[in-house]
């Protein structure tokens, strides 16, 4: 799918697994445009998008992050030109069996859940953060509007 944004940039969310059933392409690229919008980022490449099981996320997490256990998502940031081939931007892991989990705890809905979690993936690739206190309410902020824009259920994260 290749969208179009502001005219002068383009970005393409490429799929390295098949999105959940209930969860649409169309609706995924919604959730991008939404989120590019609301943090005025215009990365010009390809973003990585997939869903994978616990047993994956826990395997990437412990492998990047040196945490051994499965996580909701993951950012991997390609700020490096020389890094790939290929124009990719950065990849977004989500489980979506803890996006299951977290909807029923929050109660929420999945793809209100899938929604959150790629717009907070697609905020890490920009380079924002939430380490500390001002950085975490900006990041909160930003989320909150776009799932509002989006019209979308919305939890605040658990720092």
């Amino acid at each position: 799918i290749l969208l179009v944004y502001r005219d002068i940039m383009s970005v393409q969310l490429i799929y390295a697994t098949t999105p959940p059933a209930t969860i649409t392409q169309e609706f995924l690229s919604t959730v991008l445009l939404a989120t590019l919008a609301e943090i005025d980022w215009q990365p010009s490449g390809d973003i990585s998008l997939a869903f994978v099981s616990n047993q994956q996320s826990r395997k990437l997490n412990k492998q990047f992050a040196q945490n051994d256990y499965a996580t909701d998502v993951l950012s991997f940031n390609y700020d490096d030109e020389n890094a790939l081939p290929s124009k990719v931007v950065g990849e977004i892991v989500i489980c979506s069996s803890i996006a299951r989990s977290q909807a029923k705890e929050y109660k929420s809905d999945f793809r209100s859940e899938i929604a959150l979690l790629l717009a907070h993936g697609i905020m890490h690739l920009s380079g924002k953060d939430h380490q500390n206190t001002t950085t975490q309410a900006s990041f909160d902020t930003a989320q909150s509007a776009i799932m509002k824009s989006l019209t979308l259920n919305y939890r605040t994260m658990p720092w």
